[in-house]
């Protein structure tokens, strides 16, 4: 019983039972089940936390034929964070970076999954994005949808170097200083793709 609705139920049929139960001693039985319900529901919804990062995105973008891009803006999100089970689901807030007269725009756009481990502090997320570029050479604006996929522990290739991530600082309540880092191909017309490398530190409190 894992979620409120399971839980919804359980209590529902638990109710059921004690409104066909007239016999005191199997009353109580049925009261003791329904409170141990309550119990658990409490304790599973205080297993939920929502921890706040706040920090800087930077984002490097290659396309052939293009000028290469890259841009930083402040980015925030709230991570519901799950402290039994380690799941997580970030919701990022929209964020915009300019360069040379080119503007990115990057957007959430679905429900956002990932994963976070309390002995390391590593983290991984999967978030669904909205991509509009204006302004670009040649093609002018440009909007496209794709998933991005970020980490603590991996290192991923930039033009002149790489960019690696780092686990939350303090791994025990999933709080303190984090990098993440994830790159992502985005086709832009037939047989032209971009490639896109995003890196984001942060301090989640």
């Amino acid at each position: 019983m894992s979620t409120d609705v399971n839980f919804k139920e359980e209590l529902e049929r638990v109710k059921s039972k004690l409104s066909r139960t007239f016999a005191e001693n199997e009353r109580q039985e049925v009261i003791k089940e329904m409170r141990q319900l309550e119990k658990q529901q409490r304790a599973t919804a205080l297993q939920v936390t929502n921890r706040n990062l706040a920090g800087t995105a930077t984002a490097w973008a290659q396309c052939p034929g293009l000028p290469d891009f890259s841009g930083s803006s402040d980015v925030k999100a709230v991570l519901t964070i799950d402290m039994g089970s380690g799941d997580v689901m970030p919701s990022f807030d929209p964020l915009e970076t300019s360069q040379s007269g080119r503007t990115v725009r990057i957007t959430q756009n679905g429900t956002g999954i990932g994963h976070c481990d309390f002995t390391s502090g590593d983290m991984d997320l999967i978030v669904p994005l909205h991509v509009e570029v204006e302004n670009l050479p040649v093609i002018g604006n440009l909007a496209r949808d794709t998933v991005l996929p970020l980490s603590t522990h991996r290192t991923v290739s930039i033009p002149g170097g790489t960019i690696s991530g780092a686990p939350a600082s303090s791994p025990g309540n999933a709080t303190g200083t984090i990098t993440l880092v994830g790159d992502v191909s985005i086709n832009i017309f037939l047989f032209v793709t971009a490639h896109v490398q995003i890196q984001i530190v942060g301090i989640l409190s």
